[in-house]
């Protein structure tokens, strides 16, 4: 590949220096395939040549890639804020924004924090260096070392991404909405997996040519480079509880309670917004890039270059972007506080709380239900068994009575071994009853939980 810098010779220095780590892992026959390039040392001179195959066969070309002289930022229509809101605010102002991400790591980067020490550097000067960081500013009054606001939803964020998302779920019943932060992961370095959320992405240069491949087959191909920014965090905080070394079934995600009724939540949602505040930490920025390559059937290339700022979480707020005015904050401790205080008002209006599981790693029970006045319930009819049943884990809560029942013996047997049944959070062991079902050739089994 032949590259001619011109235009935005930094981000093109970075692609290159990215790019030249392509040989110890690109494999050609996984070229339609995301491939991961990691950043390590110093960055090589900016002008190279290369030839790459590339498709099945070999796709083999030479390619000039250029700036263009218009760049299509897709966020370039947003304000970002300057400044971090005081801790004691109780409006952030309309429409805030929070601070730009790609600010701050150029302001970052600047200041030398993701250069390890030079051979060439003595102890006093890397000791210098690193004890300047805290003073670089940002903007006026706002430095490093402070506290750091991004919001995390709105214009400009990727809702169905997978690289981060907030989540909205509104239970009418409790009047409750429950606002989760859902992290991606990315493996960094070996058995470094960080929780990580993209905050805005933008294609900054996009290259036209004829692709051939080695039997003549030819495409138009389209050649892209983006420019990604967003936040990694170290596993075990309170946003991101799940440690290392645990099973990586789910993303790592935390959901707050915002007990509100159903009118406001209706007028809320769309313009909810979650904050993170922040200070930067050790590592201070991490670096990947992704690469798709073109093919015959595929003819379309992107380069992703992404820089997550490594951050320590220290509130998160719940405003309303209409007003800026701020409904809830949260940290460790308010959050804890405030799931006590749901679970104590729901243990009053509900005493009798059911929970069913299985070890066994069932997801369902033939099993039906009903709690105090409401209809009984079979759960969803399932077409790979061809009948109803009910999902597991099961929660029900009532204010007098749960009655739980298995329509025949076989179905008894079959089930009740691989259910644990906890009430109040304890763990019971139910006393079934026997019963001839009203046709006369089948038995009823069930039991009933009564309060008080």
């Amino acid at each position: 590949m032949e590259i001619c810098v011109s235009g935005r010779e930094w981000l093109l220095k970075e692609w290159l220096a990215l790019w030249m780590k392509v040989p110890s892992c690109y494999k050609a026959h996984e070229c339609s395939t995301w491939q991961e390039v990691r950043h390590e040392g110093p960055s090589p001179t900016p002008l190279w040549s290369q030839r790459r195959l590339l498709g099945g066969v070999g796709f083999v070309f030479n390619v000039c890639i250029t700036a263009p002289s218009q760049t299509n930022d897709g966020v370039t229509r947003l304000t970002y804020a300057q400044a971090v809101p005081d801790e004691n605010v109780t409006n952030v102002g309309s429409g805030y924004k929070g601070l730009d991400p790609k600010e701050v790591a150029h302001v970052l980067e600047a200041t030398g924090i993701p250069k390890p020490k030079s051979p060439y550097e003595t102890t006093i000067d890397y000791q210098r260096r690193i004890a300047s960081i805290p003073n670089q500013s940002i903007s006026d009054g706002l430095v490093l070392s402070g506290r750091l606001a991004f919001v995390l939803n709105g214009p400009g964020v990727s809702p169905y991404g997978l690289n981060g998302q907030i989540k909205l779920n509104y239970d009418a019943d409790q009047e409750l909405l429950g606002v989760t932060v859902q992290f991606d992961e990315k493996n960094f370095l070996v058995n470094e997996i960080y929780p990580l959320f993209k905050l805005r992405s933008a294609v900054v240069t996009s290259d036209h040519y004829v692709g051939t491949n080695a039997f003549g087959a030819s495409a138009d191909v389209v050649d892209s480079l983006s420019e990604s920014f967003g936040l990694s965090l170290d596993n075990g905080t309170w946003l991101t509880p799940r440690t290392l070394g645990e099973p990586a079934l789910e993303p790592s995600r935390v959901t707050f309670p915002l007990q509100i009724s159903s009118v406001e939540a209706q007028e809320l949602v769309a313009h909810l917004r979650v904050l993170l505040i922040c200070t930067l930490t050790s590592p201070w920025i991490q670096r990947n890039a992704n690469r798709l390559d073109p093919t015959i059937q595929n003819p379309s290339g992107l380069t992703e270059i992404t820089k997550y700022l490594h951050v320590a979480p220290q509130e998160v707020w719940i405003f309303d972007e209409r007003s800026g005015r701020i409904l809830f904050k949260f940290n460790d401790e308010s959050l804890k506080t405030e799931r006590l205080r749901i679970a104590r008002e729901r243990r009053a209006k509900y005493p009798l709380t059911l929970e069913v599981s299985s070890p066994s790693g069932w997801w369902f029970a033939f099993l039906k239900y009903q709690y105090d006045d409401q209809p009984e319930q079979s759960g969803r009819y399932n077409a790979s068994i061809l009948r109803s049943a009910v999902p597991l884990p099961l929660l029900i809560e009532a204010k007098s009575h749960i009655l739980l029942r298995f329509d025949s013996k076989h179905d008894y047997e079959y089930t009740a071994g691989h259910l644990v049944f906890k009430l109040n959070g304890a763990v019971v062991r139910p006393k079934w009853h026997t019963e001839k079902n009203s046709d006369a050739h089948s038995y009823l089994v069930s039991t009933t939980f009564q309060y008080p």
